[in-house]
């Protein structure tokens, strides 16, 4: 008798689920979003798989989520300037947005509505923080952290 292991058979059914969920938020999406995932083998694992997993489930329920993924030591990772892995780069032909690690447990949702945001070309920003931005007139880099330490993070 030929048993899958019980760990695929619950992968097998949290990607169902999420994937349920998934396609009626990605159904009306207008634009195509392409990401790149870098990975380094035998570092990181884990989180490229996590990484790896959630991208899947999204592009299995919207032609509009493409994905490529290149390992660190390809030309593409010096041609967009990837030193670490995993990194997701989304649609660098448009954005300058990287995600460094893996978007798992409650960053998923901040993944989820950062492709909806690129997707419809909108960033549901207000009219105040427009003139704020319209003010910048030098390149600026914005890095956001997660601590490990918050209780909202783990």
């Amino acid at each position: 008798m030929d048993k899958q292991p019980k760990n695929a058979d619950a992968e097998r059914a949290a990607m169902e689920q999420l994937q349920a969920q998934l396609k009626s938020i990605f159904k009306n999406l207008p634009h195509e979003v392409p990401l790149i995932l870098f990975t380094q083998p035998g570092k990181n694992d884990l989180f490229s798989a996590a990484a790896r997993f959630l991208i899947r489930a999204v592009r299995e329920v919207s032609p509009k989520i493409t994905l490529r993924e290149y390992d660190l030591s390809h030309a593409m990772a010096r041609k967009l300037n990837v030193t670490r892995g995993p990194t997701l780069v989304f649609d660098p032909d448009r954005y300058k947005i990287r995600w460094l690690g893996a978007p798992m447990g409650e960053e998923a949702r901040t993944f989820v509505e950062a492709l909806l945001m690129m997707g419809n070309r909108s960033g549901d920003m207000s009219p105040e923080a427009l003139k704020v931005l319209q003010k910048i007139t030098s390149p600026r880099q914005i890095k956001v952290f997660v601590s490990a330490s918050c209780p909202y993070c783990l």
